[in-house]
């Protein structure tokens, strides 16, 4: 599962986004928290039409009030988000997701009703140099004790793949891995 990353521009940011969809990816998740919120509207509208036009579904890492603006397929919410939520934030129609580092919030990610879930990192990334992954045995033993579909993510590559099956994992979802 494709998340996306930075890029110079806007022009550029949605030459890459529109590459991920020429790859051939069917769901995508838009998180670019260097955008401010009306900057993340106007991009989300853009890729949301682009989304339409190579039969891909997009999720939304923002604010799941944008729903309202932006018909995306979905929220991801991040770790912090969770935390706050007493509820599924939106209705079963649309995707829920949510970004995992522990155990517990994998547990609070299914009692809340999320359809999917990231646990990261699963190894060391270069966007956290020195922090320690958790390993595939941690992910493994942690993806066992829920019953939603997880993601690796963390450190991880295409040639991971098969390793994260293996463990458990529906995929693995990235940003290096697939934002060129």
């Amino acid at each position: 599962l494709p998340i996306t990353g930075s890029a110079p521009s806007p022009e550029a940011f949605l030459e890459h986004f529109t590459r991920l969809l020429k790859d051939g990816h069917t769901l995508v998740q838009l998180r670019a928290p260097h955008l401010n919120r009306a900057e993340f509207q106007r991009v989300a509208r853009q890729c949301l039409l682009l989304c339409r036009e190579f039969g891909c579904k997009l999720l939304l890492n923002a604010d799941a009030d944008l729903l309202e603006t932006v018909p995306a397929a979905g929220f991801h919410a991040t770790g912090r988000c969770l935390q706050t939520l007493s509820a599924r934030p939106l209705g079963e129609a649309q995707l829920f997701g949510a970004s995992c580092h522990s155990l517990a919030e994998l547990q609070r990610a299914e009692a809340l009703g999320a359809d999917y879930a990231f646990l990261s990192p699963v190894l060391e990334t270069s966007s956290h140099p020195g922090q320690p992954g958790l390993g595939w045995d941690v992910f493994e033993a942690w993806v066992r004790e829920v019953g939603i579909p997880v993601y690796a993510l963390g450190g991880l590559g295409l040639a991971d793949l098969p390793e994260a099956r293996r463990r458990g994992a529906l995929g693995i979802a990235a940003i290096s891995a697939f934002w060129r």
